[in-house]
């Protein structure tokens, strides 16, 4: 291929178009070159973590890391002086801040450290670590639950444990509770039992992490409700237009009693008062009259006794005058005859012998009037009858005389 002196000319105008071109895009470069972004300028020192650190316990190992923020590092940690001592069997690591080691006594100590950074600044901060004792496997203390009866409000029993961390939280893992009854998650079994007894497997959870637990199988009898008993068994007798008041007693039963009478009737004028079995009211007619009483409670469970009551006639009539004053003439005279017992309204009268004249006694009793004759004392017997025909007689004499 022949030379060309014209061709080379060419390439070597080419070439140094390029090389002019790029020492111009490197020139500009120069311009827009940076560097690594400057270090942020550090906060103040402090303490992250927040006060008190979490508690200990004796045999269980402690491990927990201090937090600094701010300042230059690297930190140092260390206790103030004067500060008490870690709890017995911990240490603090003075560079990470690491508070490790296996607490071996119980209490609270009130620590004060201090974190220093790479430049001298340092701060302080109180921190108390409370170590208590280890506690031993949860165990179920309830020995056993108290029964219920049917239909009645069981008084509720709270189921107990011991050891773990509490609180502690209830379930039941095998067979049931009676119906009705609900376990509660705190321990308490309340309700209202509509069945038989029956029993059930409980579990008790603590609050540990990792959580323990413990189980134990309990149950609940569940019995019938004894029905009410009346025992009163016999009722005093009562008189007639006499005022009669009388309480029937009962034992037993569940919640409120309702009284009735189930057969035969009460004395005409009594009554029976149904929530309280008392009997009262004014007997109005004589005799002995039987019935059967009656009690009930919420169940609802009975029970009957036969019981009577006599009616007596009060005592018959008896006159208690004795002897009347004397009148005198023209001066009016009143003197009313006393008496006790008798059935109802009394009637008087003079069976023999007369009155002085001018006096007459009234069917109530009464001798009034105003004697016109003096004389000698006039002799007289009085009688008073019940309403039961019963009769009393009294010899009686008054004697009338002139006026001063």
């Amino acid at each position: 291929m022949p030379y060309h002196p014209s061709q080379l000319n060419m390439v070597w105008t080419v070439l140094l178009s390029i090389l002019t071109a790029l020492s111009l895009n490197a020139c500009g470069d120069a311009n827009n070159v940076s560097g690594p972004p400057a270090p942020a300028t550090p906060g103040p020192l402090t303490v992250l973590t927040s006060s008190p650190l979490p508690a200990g316990a004796t045999g269980v190992p402690y491990n927990i890391t201090l937090a600094p923020g701010g300042g230059t590092p690297p930190y140092t940690w260390n206790l103030v002086p004067g500060s008490p001592a870690l709890p017995n069997g911990l240490t603090l690591n003075p560079s990470s801040g690491n508070i490790i080691g296996v607490p071996t006594a119980t209490g609270t100590t009130p620590n004060v450290f201090k974190l220093q950074d790479s430049k001298g600044e340092s701060v302080q901060k109180p921190f108390s670590i409370t170590v208590t004792i280890t506690p031993g496997p949860v165990t179920v203390l309830t020995p056993s639950l108290p029964s219920g009866v049917l239909n009645q409000s069981y008084t509720g029993a709270a189921l107990s444990a011991t050891g773990g961390r509490s609180p502690y939280t209830w379930d039941i893992i095998g067979g049931a509770l009676p119906a009705g009854l609900n376990l509660d998650p705190s321990g308490v079994i309340r309700g209202t039992p509509v069945g038989g007894t029956s029993s059930a497997t409980f579990r008790v959870r603590d609050s540990g992490n990792p959580q323990d637990t413990a189980t134990k199988p309990l149950s609940i009898t569940i019995t019938q409700p004894t029905p009410p008993r009346i025992t009163t068994t016999s009722l005093p007798a009562g008189t007639v237009n006499t005022a009669y008041n009388q309480t029937v007693l009962a034992a037993g039963g569940t919640g409120t009693r309702a009284w009735s009478v189930s057969s035969g009737d009460l004395p005409p004028g009594l009554n029976l008062n149904s929530s309280n079995g008392n009997i009262s009211g004014v007997p109005a007619q004589t005799g002995s009259f039987s019935f059967t009483l009656r009690v009930t409670d919420q169940t609802p469970l009975s029970d009957d006794q036969n019981l009577s009551i006599t009616i007596n006639l009060p005592a018959p009539p008896s006159i208690e005058t004795t002897s009347l004053p004397n009148g005198t003439v023209g001066t009016a005279y009143s003197q009313t005859l006393q008496t006790t017992g008798g059935l109802g309204t009394l009637t008087w009268g003079i069976t023999a012998g007369a009155l002085p004249l001018g006096l007459e006694l009234d069917g109530t009793g009464l001798t009034s009037g105003t004697p016109v004759i003096a004389g000698r004392p006039s002799d007289f017997t009085v009688q008073v009858i019940d309403q039961a025909q019963r009769s009393a007689t009294q010899n009686l004499s008054i004697e009338i005389f002139n006026g001063p």
